[in-house]
Order: C-alpha cells, then sequence, then structure tokens
C-alpha cells in the first residue's frame, strides 16, 4: 500500500487530454478514443520499464530506491556516470512541464471565466489567443511551490496530498459520468464507453484505495491528509463568502449545459428557466433557437 500512490503516478496527466476539447476536431470521439490510446501506452510502457530495469545489474532492490532506474542500462551502454545519463531525463521533464501548463492555464480561464477567480485571467493575447495572465498566475505559483520544496523538504507531502486530490477529482468524474449515463439517456453519444458504468465503478474503487494509502499507509503522521484538509476548508471559505456572489455561466458553460437540457425533455419545456440559465444574450437565444430548429424541428 506504500508504493501504491508511485505506481499511480505513471497514469497521472492522462485527466489533461479532455482539455483539448476546443482545439480538437469532433471531440465526442477524437478525446475518449486519445484517452483510451494514452492509457494503454501507458500500461505498455510501464511494464516495459518495470521489466527492463528489474533485468539489467544490479536489479532489485537496489533498482526500487535509484531515482532513475533506467540509469543503469544507459550507463552501461555509454560508459558513463549518472551525471551525465541523467541529462536524458530533461526532455522528458521539460515536456511533462509543457503538459502541465496547458492543462492548468486551460482550468485557471474557465474558472476564470465562471467568475471564480479574478476576470484578468480570462483575458487572451490578440493575436495569439493564449491565456498570457493564466500561465503567468500558474507558473509563478508553480515556481514558488518549488522553492518552497527545496527549502523545506515537502516532496513527499506534496506529492502524496496531489494524489490525494487527484483521487478526488478523478472519482468525482467518474460519478459525474455515472450521473450522466442515468439522466441524460436521451444526449447524443458519439462514443460509447465500452467498459460503462462497470469501468466507472472500478475507477472509483481504484481511486479511493489510493486515497486510503495515502492517508494511511505513508508513515507521515497524516500530514498529507490534513494538508488537504486545509486546502479544501480554505477552498472552501474562498467560495463561500467571495467567489460564490461572483459566479456565472462561461460561454463553454452554456454550450454544454444547453445540450444537457436538450436531453432533458422536462427542463426543455420550462422556457423561462432555459433562457434564463442557458442564454442570457439575445443573439446567443438566437443561435440556440436555430440549432434546435434544424436539429429537432422545433424551436426551443
Amino acid at each position: 500500500m506504500k508504493v501504491f500512490p508511485l505506481s499511480a503516478w505513471f497514469y497521472v496527466g492522462v485527466e489533461s487530454i479532455n482539455r483539448l476539447c476546443s482545439e480538437a476536431y469532433e471531440p465526442r470521439i477524437s478525446v475518449p478514443l486519445a484517452q483510451i490510446t494514452c492509457i494503454l501506452t501507458l500500461f505498455c510502457t510501464a511494464l516495459m520499464v518495470f521489466f527492463v530495469a528489474i533485468s539489467m545489474d544490479p536489479g532489485m532492490p537496489e533498482v526500487a530506491g535509484a531515482l532513475s532506474p533506467l540509469n543503469h542500462g544507459f550507463n552501461r551502454m555509454f560508459n558513463c556516470s549518472d551525471n551525465i545519463t541523467g541529462w536524458l531525463s530533461i526532455p522528458a521533464t521539460f515536456a511533462t512541464g509543457q503538459g502541465f501548463v496547458q492543462s492548468y492555464s486551460k482550468i485557471l480561464t474557465c474558472m476564470a471565466g465562471s467568475g471564480l477567480l479574478p476576470a484578468k485571467m480570462y483575458e487572451k493575447h490578440k493575436t495569439l489567443k493564449t491565456p498570457t495572465y493564466a500561465i503567468l498566475f500558474g507558473s509563478v505559483a508553480s515556481y514558488a511551490l518549488c522553492f518552497v520544496d527545496y527549502y523545506y523538504s515537502l516532496d513527499a507531502m506534496l506529492f502524496n496530498t496531489c494524489m490525494v486530490m487527484g483521487s478526488i477529482s478523478y472519482t468525482s468524474q467518474c460519478v459525474g459520468y455515472i450521473y450522466l449515463k442515468k439522466n441524460f439517456r436521451t444526449m447524443e453519444r458519439k462514443f460509447k464507453s465500452p467498459l460503462g458504468k462497470a469501468g466507472a465503478m472500478c475507477s472509483i474503487i481504484v481511486w479511493m484505495v489510493l486515497a486510503v494509502a495515502v492517508i494511511g499507509f505513508q508513515g507521515d503522521n497524516q500530514e498529507s491528509f490534513i494538508a488537504v484538509l486545509v486546502i479544501l476548508f480554505i477552498c472552501s471559505m474562498y467560495y463561500q463568502f467571495y467567489a460564490k456572489f461572483r459566479q456565472k455561466f462561461s460561454d463553454e458553460e452554456r454550450m454544454s449545459l444547453f445540450f444537457a437540457h436538450v436531453g432533458t425533455p422536462l427542463l426543455v419545456d420550462d422556457r423561462t428557466q432555459f433562457d434564463q440559465i442557458v442564454c442570457s444574450e439575445p443573439q446567443q437565444l438566437q443561435a440556440v433557437q436555430e440549432f434546435t430548429q434544424t436539429h429537432y424541428g422545433r424551436v426551443l
């Protein structure tokens, strides 16, 4: 149970694929296929790394405590030391960082568009259309955490805290999938999960076990769990006393909720509520009416 969070780290980042929906062609098909392909690729890669690492000298148990377990093979291939072969991990580390930047910039931008964060972070570059302020804020915060970790040696606690927060996030996504599967059966779906509800339930169990492994089996006197509680408390207070009064529907949320309303006849028939929630602007209402007239044969 102690090493269980480390194995889950192999799959961290897959959730970032759905942040590319606005840039992807036919995202309702391409994004799920990309997620499945990514998970299968990571699974095969994890198995290959494991077998290659334990098959080389010195093997287990030395490899289990190595920072870069493949360095033993690189050292023999290039006849050099860890100080040299360690440079081979820089490209992968740099690419990982770029992936995280893309992910958190999207999240910060969406939260700013919903009023949960300052509207400044929703602004984009006039020419490049990139969320400049969201990237800047996220990068500064990330570098600040790096310095805190360097001077106070909090890498284990930060890692475990992130894994617990990730478990909460992934579990909520699985619950959301089950909810939509149950309550929005008439919604058009371009892609159907081959695992369905059973796969979502299995994922929930895995992430719950991961949370238990972090909370009870890391030998850190539950410091990571306490950090999670503190973060959740601060975020809850921030939302309760500040963000809740400024929250609104962003353009992306309006489109998402529109399809949810279309999939539920009871909500669609409530014209007043539909207009207020989904189409607060006249031009948006007109666009929605034209869409429904074309695809559903009537104006909502």
